[in-house]
């Protein structure tokens, strides 16, 4: 399947919430971190446009609960390249 990769925290959080979608891969270079989401990625582009047009409604709880485990998966990449 394609990817959509996004180095946006809050777009990964609302495609990640719109899409109902796994933990995506996470690359870490430096202070940059990648998202790389497995799915089609005309569809994320689509949840994209809508998101930074402030046209995307999600539901508020599963966003901010998105948001947060994205930041503890950045937090435990960095922690793994540290050792």
């Amino acid at each position: 399947m394609a990817t959509y990769s996004t180095n946006d925290l809050y777009l990964a959080s609302a495609i990640k919430t719109s899409l109902r979608l796994p933990f995506p891969e996470i690359h870490v270079e430096g202070r940059l971190s990648s998202f790389i989401f497995r799915v089609d990625p005309n569809q994320a582009q689509q949840i994209a446009t809508r998101f930074y047009n402030d046209e995307l409604t999600v539901l508020a709880r599963r966003y901010a609960q998105d948001l947060r485990d994205l930041k503890s998966l950045i937090f435990r990449a960095k922690e793994g390249m540290a050792r």
